[in-house]
């Protein structure tokens, strides 16, 4: 019988973390799946034109996709292995960014255990690292509370197929104000007065007075018009990333909390 397959996509922008993002993910995967098959796809967003090429018997690295940065990276890397024939519905995906081992320390990898591996598997849920707000929001239309962070999560691929495409279709001219506009979104823009405030507070912004959820980017810097770009495509990733988790929950696919002993009773 021969082992059973493990699917994973490692996106990355430039090969700067590449050499430690895939030593932790391959020992993350070794560790979760023992005996397991694994095929790594590394796609990099920085390629500007058509490359594949294997680096090992079971990694290859592809040009990327970056007109939504990691979320479009990944769609690229899902339909790649899906480019070798059919996938059983049932077989692991481990998708990754090169951020996933640096920005939150590698200690929570801890967190992604073979018993909550298995609690999400059986019940087709996305498994992660979980944040929340204090009251449900909306994104596109659809509420949610919590979400994954998408820098490192793990899902069935009959799972993962009904979350795509990870990357969404957004008009920047219908969400963001002209220049370095401190307000930076559209008053009709289809988020809410708090939702647009939080991600002000993360980005650039000082959070209200009176506000007690208060958490801030590892990156946050004044709005210039010199970074508005850059502001405004991290504010989509942001949006890209809520998603993904207000989708799942609209389509009735659990969110799997390998921090689940963090988050309010309610909200595991």
């Amino acid at each position: 019988m021969s082992p059973p397959k493990v699917l994973a996509v490692f996106l990355q922008y430039s090969d700067a973390h590449q050499a430690s993002g895939m030593k932790a993910l391959s020992a993350l995967t070794a560790r979760l799946f023992p005996g397991s098959e694994p095929s790594f796809v590394i796609v990099d967003n920085k390629l500007d034109r058509r490359q594949e090429a294997q680096l090992a018997p079971n990694v290859n690295l592809i040009s990327g996709d970056n007109s939504c940065r990691e979320f479009s990276g990944y769609d690229k890397g899902v339909r790649w292995h899906e480019s070798f024939g059919p996938i059983a519905a049932s077989t692991p995906v481990i998708i990754a960014n090169d951020t996933f081992h640096r920005h939150y320390g590698d200690g929570y990898l801890k967190l992604f255990t073979t018993e909550r591996l298995s609690r999400a598997t059986t019940s087709n849920a996305v498994l992660g690292y979980v944040d929340a707000f204090p009251q449900p929001q909306a994104v596109f239309g659809l509420e949610f509370q919590k979400w994954i962070r998408t820098s490192l999560f793990i899902a069935p691929y009959g799972v993962i197929t009904r979350l795509l495409p990870f990357s969404r279709s957004m008009t920047q001219s219908n969400l963001f104000r002209g220049d370095a506009d401190p307000l930076f979104f559209c008053e009709d823009a289809p988020l809410s007065p708090w939702y647009k405030s939080f991600i002000r507070s993360w980005l650039f912004a000082e959070a209200p007075e009176e506000e007690t959820f208060k958490p801030e980017w590892h990156s946050k810097e004044p709005l210039s018009a010199s970074n508005v770009g850059a502001m405004r495509a991290k504010a989509l990733c942001i949006l890209c990333e809520h998603a993904m988790s207000a989708h799942a929950k609209s389509l009735g696919i659990p969110l799997s909390a390998v921090n689940e002993e963090h988050l309010p009773p309610h909200l595991r």
